[in-house]
């Protein structure tokens, strides 16, 4: 993906379908990976139903468009989506089950970094990449062999 990129939601609705066959979705925090414009944030907010909303992006000026876009559609209650800069190869989760949104923000080797740095909160509690447009979907087998795709839209859902 390109900085920006429209993403489009219903794919983050086909991810989300499929993963809440399996998990109690409303128990795990949404975290969107690489943020850019807030767009799937304001769309998981208003139409998902997690337990917080949240979305980090590398770039300081993307953070600050995201945060103008939720503002502009949400308003009031921009305090309920906290969005913030963050590198991904240093950025360490908290202790917390994820529903972790990526939309191919990064290259392999920044994937490589984000899930070591973050394996074994991963593992422990069972949180998941919801990754579209999956260029990088070999580097996340290396270290999960349990994932649900539809090849069709280069769409996976990887659990840990």
């Amino acid at each position: 993906s390109n900085g920006l990129e429209s993403v489009w939601l219903l794919n983050l609705k086909r991810l989300y379908d499929l993963t809440k066959k399996k998990l109690d979705i409303k128990n795990y925090h949404f975290l969107d990976v690489g943020c850019g414009n807030g767009v799937p944030l304001i769309y998981a907010y208003k139409k998902l139903p997690f337990k917080s909303y949240s979305g980090f992006d590398f770039v300081s000026n993307y953070v600050d468009i995201s945060n103008k876009n939720i503002s502009n559609s949400i308003g009031y209650e921009i305090e309920n989506i906290k969005i913030f800069n963050a590198d991904a190869s240093e950025y360490i989760l908290d202790d917390k089950s994820y529903f972790l949104f990526m939309f191919n923000p990064f290259d392999g080797f920044i994937m490589k970094k984000f899930i070591e740095n973050n394996y074994d909160n991963l593992v422990k509690n069972k949180s998941l990449i919801a990754y579209s447009n999956y260029n990088q979907l070999d580097t996340i087998r290396n270290y999960t062999k349990n994932i649900e795709t539809i090849n069709q839209y280069k769409l996976a859902i990887c659990y840990f």
